[in-house]
């Protein structure tokens, strides 16, 4: 099951709307905008939007924490699911 991650500390489990995978639709809605995807150490992988950094939005801790290997702050909210879910 996938899991937003919000800027605010919230954390929400997700299902896909429509089945198994997100629409583009969905994760556009979730992140606000031009979706950008990476793969996680866990091998999960994190949807964020692509222009946050631009738009000045919140530091997301729970997600920065995720990646802290690679040293970036995430701002804005996430959605973090597996690979079978995109």
């Amino acid at each position: 099951m996938a899991e937003i991650l919000y800027a605010n500390g919230a954390l929400e489990a997700r299902v896909p709307a429509k089945g198994k995978r997100f629409t583009l639709e969905e994760l556009q809605a979730i992140v606000g905008g031009y979706i950008g995807i990476f793969q996680l150490p866990d091998h999960r992988f994190m949807v964020l939007g692509e222009e946050s950094a631009l738009a000045d939005l919140p530091l997301n801790r729970a997600a920065s924490e995720l990646v802290t290997s690679q040293h970036v702050d995430i701002v804005g909210d996430v959605l973090v699911c597996r690979r079978a879910e995109l």
